[in-house]
């Protein structure tokens, strides 16, 4: 999208698949010209986003705004707003 917002759109509508399927992670990556390896993918369900991502190999991050995260290891970093992204990079 020139000139957008966005440098990429993806979305069950147009892939006919959806998250946490790692394919749509790894195409959006692919229409980024990123390695999966390289993207950190933020998102506030635990399951759909950010273990998603991390299973399709990026770098997932649960935006857990509700407070809801129990301080237990799930695998993923957890934040509980976007303002402390920037900490994780």
């Amino acid at each position: 999208m020139s000139g957008g917002a966005f440098e990429a759109l993806v979305t069950k509508d147009t892939l006919g698949f959806g998250k946490p399927d790692g394919r749509v992670f790894r195409h959006a990556c692919g229409l980024l010209g990123r390695d999966p390896g390289d993207v950190v993918y933020v998102g506030d369900e635990l399951d759909f986003d950010a273990i998603g991502a991390r299973d399709a190999g990026l770098v997932g991050v649960w935006l857990d705004r509700r407070g809801r995260w129990d301080g237990t290891d799930i695998g993923v970093p957890v934040i509980g707003s976007l303002d402390e992204v920037d900490a994780l990079l």
